[in-house]
């Protein structure tokens, strides 16, 4: 057994412990409680899997964060931000 294993059935045999405990610790169920403790060790599991790096690229580069200051296809002014614009586009 590796040590991946050994450490996936400790936290499966702890959280079907809790899961019991949490329950009255009621007698005849431990089948349910281990494929319940499961399921939710897989459910993590899958939502923790790793990114392959081409698709987390991927997402970054399409995936940007909404500026509302920007108006659509215009990039973010540079300089100094203590410069605003007035109505007539003079700095002040």
């Amino acid at each position: 057994m590796t040590a991946d294993n050994a450490s996936m059935e400790v936290k499966l045999r702890l959280r079907a412990y809790y899961l019991w405990e949490a329950d009255g610790c009621p007698e005849g169920r431990l089948s349910e409680y281990w494929k319940k403790a499961q399921s939710m060790l897989d459910d993590e599991a899958t939502i923790w899997a790793p990114v392959d790096e081409a698709t987390a690229a991927g997402t970054l580069l399409t995936k940007r964060p909404h500026d509302p200051r920007l108006k659509h296809g215009t990039a973010p002014e540079t300089g100094d931000s203590h410069m605003r614009s007035d109505a007539s586009g003079k700095k002040s």
